[in-house]
Order: C-alpha cells, then structure tokens, then sequence
C-alpha cells in the first residue's frame, strides 16, 4: 500500500531531486524511495563495519594478554617438536 505524504525542503533541493530523478528516468517518488533505502543500506553497512572493526580489537587485546600470560613460550617451536614426535 503506497501512502502519501507532505514535505517541506528547499527549492533548490527540490530541483536537485528533480533534475536527478529526471537523469535516472525515475519519479520523483521513486527517486526518493531509492535514496531512503540507499541511506538504510549504508547506515547497515556502516553499523556491520563498526562492530567487525570491534570484533578485531577485542580478539587483538586477547592475543595480547595471551601473549603476556604465555611469557617467553615459544608456541612455533612447540608445534615443530610435537611434529617431529609424530
């Protein structure tokens, strides 16, 4: 169901939707549309970027306080001398 609404915006915006929806062969609704669900997607995209870059810090602080707790412990030489056990 399409509902319609009023808007207030500048004169010289409205031109700008105008002109462009015109270049994209699009309404004006249909323009306006888009750009809302553009703006949606990339609040979506920003917001997954945050939490990823979140994600990064938190496994690199525990990397370094598993760093800190192993002390000198050299997991590579570990792995090599289990290796050439078996």
């Amino acid at each position: 169901m399409m509902l319609k609404i009023n808007i207030t915006i500048p004169a010289g915006f409205l031109k700008k939707i105008d002109r462009t929806a015109k270049e994209e062969h699009l309404s004006r609704s249909e323009f306006l549309r888009k750009a809302v669900e553009a703006y949606w997607e990339s609040q979506r995209t920003k917001q997954a970027e945050k939490k990823r870059t979140q994600n990064i810090r938190e496994a690199m602080e525990i990397q370094s306080r598993l760093r800190k707790k192993a002390g000198e412990w050299d997991g590579v030489a570990e792995i090599r001398r289990w290796r050439e056990a078996h």
